[in-house]
C-alpha cells in the first residue's frame, strides 16, 4: 500500500510547479523550509490520493511518509492522519492518534503540514479537555513548529466559542522573533474576531504596542476600513467611560466629552493634542485637552476632547481614543472669547495633523 501511495504521488509531479513551491515554502540554505524537496503536486492532488489509501494504510506506514524528505510525502501523511482521526469510532484510538503526531512534531515541519493537520487532531481532541497545559508547553519549546502547532491548533476551540487559550497564548508567543509565528497569531486573532470583535478589540488594547506589525495586519484585516486605519495608526491609546462636564464647552466654546483624568498617559505632558476618536466604526479627528482650565481658575487637571463633525450624546458610553500629535501646551486666558479663538486654530492645526 505505501508503494502505491508513493508511486501515485510521483506520476503526478510537475518540475515547473516543483520549482516555484521550492521558492514559496522557502527551502534555501538557512530558510525555515531548508532541505524541503518538492514533487510539484497542488494540495487538492494529493488530498485526493489519501482519500484513496487512508483506511488501509497504517500508522507504521505513516511514519515512513513522515521521515521522507519529500514534502508531498509527509503532508499525505499528516492529511492521513486527519483522516483516520476523524473516521475513528473508537476514543481510544483517536487518542492514538493524537500520540502518534505528538511524538512526530519534527516531521510536521513546515507551515501547510500544521495548518491542515493541528487544528483537526490536537484542537480537536482538547475540546472537550479542561487541562490544555500541553499547548503551553508545545509553545514554550524551542522549537518552530511545535509553537506554531500550540497556536494553530487553538482554531478548533475558536470554532467551538472558547477563546481564553487563543489569547493566552497569543500573549505568550507575542514577543517571538519569527514572522511564520507573527502569521500565526494573527490569523488566531483575525478568527476569534470573526466570532467576538470586542474580545479582540480587547486584545488590541492591552497588546497593540508591543504586537509585530504582521500580527497587527493580520488581526485587523477583517474590521472596517476606518477601525483598520484607527489601530494601524495607533500611538497612545486610551479608553473611558464619559462623564460629566461642567458644560462650559459647549456653552461658551466648544462641545466636548469628557473623561476621568486618571486614564491620560503618564508619560504624556498637558497640553492640547491631536487625537483619533473611534465611534462605532467610524473614526473622527479630536481636539484634547489635558491639564487645569485657567480661564475659569481651575486648579486641577481634567481630561476633555471635541470631536469633530460629532454632535450626539456620549455621555456615560466607553469610548476609545488615540493621542496622536502634541499641538501646544496649557495656556492662561482672559476669556472664553480668547479661548474659542485660539481653539479654532488649534482645530486648523489638528487637522493638517490628522491626516489618512
Amino acid at each position: 500500500m505505501l508503494k502505491n501511495i508513493k508511486k501515485d504521488l510521483n506520476d503526478l509531479k510537475n518540475p515547473i510547479q516543483a520549482k516555484i513551491l521550492q521558492r514559496f515554502f522557502k527551502t534555501g540554505p538557512d530558510q525555515y523550509g531548508a532541505g524541503d524537496v518538492f514533487l510539484g503536486l497542488k494540495v487538492p492532488m494529493t488530498r485526493k490520493i489519501v482519500a484513496k489509501y487512508f483506511k488501509e494504510l497504517s500508522l507504521e506506514e505513516a511514519q515512513v511518509l513522515l521521515e521522507s524528505s519529500i514534502h508531498e510525502y509527509r503532508l499525505a501523511a499528516c492529511l492521513i492522519l486527519v483522516k483516520k482521526y476523524e473516521t475513528a469510532k473508537d476514543q481510544k484510538l483517536k487518542q492514538q492518534i493524537v500520540d502518534f503526531y505528538l511524538a512526530n512534531l519534527d516531521r510536521v515541519n513546515n507551515w501547510d503540514l500544521v495548518d491542515l493537520s493541528a487544528p483537526r487532531i490536537l484542537g480537536h481532541s482538547l475540546l472537550t479537555k479542561k487541562n490544555r497545559i500541553l499547548l503551553y508547553d508545545l509553545a514554550k519549546k524551542d522549537h518552530l513548529w511545535s509553537q506554531r502547532v500550540a497556536i494553530i491548533a487553538t482554531y478548533a476551540l475558536i470554532k467551538d466559542g472558547q477563546f481564553e487559550d487563543t489569547l493566552k497564548l497569543a500573549s505568550l508567543l507575542l514577543a517571538h522573533p519569527h514572522d511564520l509565528i507573527h502569521k500565526a497569531i494573527g490569523w488566531m486573532l483575525r478568527e476569534l474576531g470573526k466570532k467576538n470583535q470586542a474580545l479582540l478589540e480587547d486584545f488590541l488594547l492591552e497588546h497593540y504596542q508591543k504586537m509585530p506589525r504582521t500580527t497587527l495586519r493580520y488581526a485587523i484585516e477583517k474590521l472596517a476600513e476606518p477601525k483598520r486605519k484607527f489601530y494601524l495608526k495607533a500611538k497612545n491609546l486610551c479608553k473611558g467611560l464619559v462623564i460629566k462636564g461642567l458644560g462650559n464647552g459647549q456653552s461658551r466654546a466648544y462641545a466636548t466629552v469628557n473623561f476621568a483624568s486618571e486614564i491620560f498617559p503618564t508619560h504624556l505632558p498637558r497640553g492640547i493634542y491631536a487625537a483619533w476618536v473611534l465611534l462605532g466604526d467610524q473614526r473622527y479627528r479630536g481636539a484634547l485637552f489635558f491639564g487645569p482650565r485657567k480661564v475659569i481658575a481651575e486648579e486641577q487637571d481634567v481630561l476633555e476632547i471635541h470631536i469633530l463633525d460629532f454632535q450626539d450624546d456620549l455621555y456615560h458610553k466607553e469610548v476609545l481614543f488615540d493621542i496622536q500629535d502634541f499641538i501646544r501646551e496649557v495656556l492662561p486666558f482672559a476669556s472664553f472669547a480668547d479661548l474659542k479663538k485660539q481653539i479654532t486654530a488649534d482645530i486648523q492645526a489638528i487637522k493638517s495633523c490628522l491626516v489618512d
